[in-house]
């Protein structure tokens, strides 16, 4: 009840679930300790001044970033330099684990081994916006199913010598010279 209230004093009664991609309008807020927070994609043009002078330029070091501006607590979500094309990240999702912190869980997608890249400096980033906060915002950056894994390395199987039992063994031929 608490987040569709915050929801309606933020974003309004014409807010749809179309416009917050991880809000939980429309489904039923379970009770279970992590609370979802509802999210809006922003684009660089439309962010004040203050962020893309204050949060932005932190893009170029890995990890997850906050700043309050007014109404909204812009979460800046960043790989840092990489060395090629074909990085991405998104916001998976944002959630309150405790009175006092909220987590914010980016989903990073790397090129796989094989996969033919532009060789060039790259900053992916992305930046979302919550209802304005005071708490924490603390986040992480798990990699998702396009980074290259290797595969482990089994062993290959030994033959297995046959087991002998007591008291019954194959005769041994004896061969004599002549």
């Amino acid at each position: 009840m608490l987040a569709s209230l915050i929801l309606l004093l933020a974003f309004g009664s014409a807010a749809s679930a179309s416009q917050l991609p991880g809000s939980p309008m429309g489904k039923s807020i379970s009770k279970s300790k992590f609370q979802s927070i509802p999210y809006l994609m922003e684009t660089e043009e439309a962010l004040p001044d203050e962020i893309k002078q204050g949060l932005l330029p932190k893009a170029e070091k890995r990890g997850i970033f906050s700043q309050t501006v007014g109404d909204k607590t812009y979460i800046l979500a960043s790989l840092g330099e990489q060395t090629s094309g074909g990085h991405s990240i998104a916001i998976e999702r944002i959630y309150s684990v405790s009175p006092a912190v909220i987590m914010a869980q980016a989903k990073h997608t790397s090129p796989k081994k094989d996969d033919m890249v532009m060789q060039v400096l790259t900053t992916p980033y992305v930046v979302v916006s919550i209802p304005a906060t005071s708490l924490a915002v603390k986040g992480t950056i798990v990699p998702s199913h396009g980074i290259h894994i290797p595969k482990p390395t089994i062993p290959k199987p030994q033959p297995v010598k046959p087991i002998k039992k007591p008291g019954f063994q194959k005769p041994t031929p004896v061969i004599t010279p002549y």
